[in-house]
């Protein structure tokens, strides 16, 4: 009963949370962009950044999709070339800002679950979609 009082509180929010989230993860893909990556992935960030800017906003499932396509480019960035090469520190922190700011918002989200040790500091999920939230 809990899990569906939590998923009712969500599910008008949902829409806007996934592309506030694409939106976040287009602007990690930008920067990651221009470092100094390989161009196949370059090419494939940009591919996918471009498809998210084309993609229909009212369409949950599409925007979902993309957001899923986008940050399964972004792993393989992160993942390097798998030969266990010392990730560059612009990337890192570069991957470091963008998770400060998602950790934040999937703690507002997942509040209601009452899981997170601090979840009376959490403000309301309707926090996230006023102007100047992250």
């Amino acid at each position: 009963m809990g899990h569906l009082t939590v998923v009712a509180a969500h599910w008008k929010h949902a829409l806007n949370y996934e592309l506030k989230s694409l939106r976040l993860a287009c602007e990690l893909a930008g920067e990651l962009a221009g470092l100094a990556l390989e161009s196949a992935l370059r090419d494939e960030l940009h591919a996918a950044v471009v498809q998210a800017d084309a993609l229909d906003r009212s369409d949950y499932d599409a925007v979902s999709a993309t957001h899923r396509t986008l940050k399964r480019v972004i792993d393989r960035v992160i993942a390097g070339d798998e030969r266990g090469a010392i990730m560059p520190v612009a990337l890192k922190n570069a991957v470091l800002r963008y998770s400060v700011v998602q950790a934040r918002r999937e703690r507002i989200w997942d509040r209601g679950a009452g899981l997170d040790p601090d979840v009376a500091t959490l403000p309301p999920i309707s926090s996230l979609f006023s102007r100047d939230a992250h």
